[in-house]
């Protein structure tokens, strides 16, 4: 079982590393919502929520440096999809538990650690995810760090799929269907306008 001081101490990731492949190629981080960088959003809804914040970020790291909080860089080469910043994330934290968020999605509840966290104790699992009333969001998710075993063997064995990684462990989902709009994740151009 879970130590409840664990669910006190949680890092928090937000995850800053991809190519950006459908946002023109640019740093989907650094684009600007609502006359804001997209980080700025995660990190004010996150912030609050977490006692240790690190950006996992693999490109223009003097432009997320200026936010303070500790950059890492993949542990993977070549820019191997969300897990592979779970990797770097789970790596470099210090706290029992780890939760990871994209960079894309702006809009996360402020209630997104309680329940995670609370569920996870309650339920004596290694991994929960939210769910809108419709799928899981396996790349938004609360972790114990000793799953980085698992994953690392996961990525080695060829594996990309957050989703999949996710179904094989003790896992749970967490109804959040009442602010299915909390996990809209803005990916291509038309997303940012406002």
């Amino acid at each position: 079982m879970t130590n409840r001081d664990d669910f006190l101490n949680i890092t928090g990731v937000i995850l800053a590393g991809g190519r950006g492949r459908r946002v023109d190629g640019n740093d989907k981080g650094l684009v600007e919502f609502q006359g804001r960088p997209l980080i700025e959003h995660v990190i004010d809804a996150i912030l609050p929520q977490v006692s240790v914040l690190i950006i996992n970020a693999n490109r223009n790291l003097p432009d997320y440096g200026r936010y303070g909080y500790p950059l890492v860089s993949d542990v993977l080469p070549d820019y191997q999809g969300p897990l592979a910043g779970m990797l770097t994330g789970l790596q470099n934290a210090s706290t029992a538990c780890v939760l990871f968020v994209p960079c894309d999605t702006p809009a996360l509840p402020a209630n997104l650690v309680r329940r995670l966290a609370e569920t996870m104790a309650c339920l004596d699992v290694d991994i929960c995810i939210p769910n809108d009333g419709v799928r899981n969001h396996a790349a938004i998710a609360l972790m114990k760090r000793s799953l980085q075993g698992s994953l690392q063997d996961y990525l080695e064995s060829g594996g990309r799929k957050a989703e999949d990684w996710v179904l094989a462990q003790k896992y749970s989902a967490v109804d959040f269907s009442v602010c299915p709009g909390s996990f809209r994740n803005l990916n291509r151009p038309g997303d940012f306008e406002v």
